[in-house]
């Protein structure tokens, strides 16, 4: 059995708005033409115990969830909506022997906080290809709004893990490797915040020494790996934050340089 129910309803539908009202609807019809449509009655949606003012979408059972036999999901609800003919009445039939639930069951029974950090996680699975992309295909778009929520949302890891992983595999393209490198110091920031100090100051700390040697020498997959060692010393306070995203800032023109480099030898 799947934990997942797919429902639909119309834009202007109401759906709290008891059916007998004139301007009650369901997928922006009224309820009397979709039920002539469907071949479905009103004891297919409601129990006796529900009274007319309760009889609505958020009540009415009308989301297949398991059939015994066969698969119930997609097909059904096109057909609710009116997309999909049921000329041999198969899907009426397979529609009333599933196990149905109404709006307010799906409600009752769904945990609000897991569906809403599973939305997130979603939005931040999708902002992560969206960066890669961007990045990889040069496209002339920013992504600071994304860093901004995704510190707020606990989300930065996951973003940083992205930004590494471009870096790492732009072997060849220094102005991406570049440009990813001043985005992961973007995220820094965001995460060091008002409280971390000023993002402009020097970069010269000992400690990130190896990564711009390996930089330096073209070493670039050992080189992000070891940027991302050392940074993960650097998040326990916002000062350290700044101080990080300084010294991929300072890591950026090392791959501006080596871009300048290119550019000056294909042009000899």
């Amino acid at each position: 059995m799947t934990k997942y129910v797919l429902t639909t309803h119309g834009r202007f539908d109401l759906i709290q708005l008891p059916m007998w009202r004139s301007t009650s609807s369901f997928c922006n019809s009224p309820w009397i033409i979709m039920m002539n449509r469907t071949g479905m009655i009103k004891e297919d949606l409601w129990s006796s115990d529900i009274d007319n003012d309760s009889q609505s979408i958020m009540t009415a059972k009308l989301f297949p969830v398991f059939h015994a036999t066969e698969n119930v999901g997609l097909k059904e609800i096109l057909w609710l909506q009116g997309q999909t003919e049921d000329k041999d009445g198969s899907i009426l039939k397979r529609w009333r022997s599933s196990w149905r639930l109404s709006l307010q069951d799906i409600l009752d029974l769904v945990n609000i906080e897991e569906e809403f950090q599973w939305k997130r996680q979603l939005f931040y699975d999708v902002c992560q290809r969206n960066i890669e992309d961007g990045l990889k295909e040069k496209k002339n778009i920013g992504f600071r709004s994304i860093y901004t929520s995704a510190v707020i949302d606990g989300f930065a890891d996951d973003i940083l893990k992205t930004l590494d992983e471009v870096a790492a595999n732009s072997e060849g393209e220094p102005g991406v490797t570049a440009r990813t490198l001043a985005n992961i110091a973007d995220v820094l920031g965001c995460m060091g915040g008002a409280q971390g100090g000023l993002r402009s100051g020097p970069a010269a700390n000992k400690s990130w020494a190896k990564a711009f040697h390996l930089l330096e020498i073209g070493d670039l997959k050992n080189g992000i790996a070891a940027l991302a060692k050392e940074r993960s010393r650097w998040l326990s306070r916002p000062d350290l934050c700044i101080r990080a995203a300084r010294h991929y800032e300072g890591a950026a023109s090392i791959l501006i340089r080596h871009a300048v480099k290119t550019v000056k030898e294909v042009s000899r």
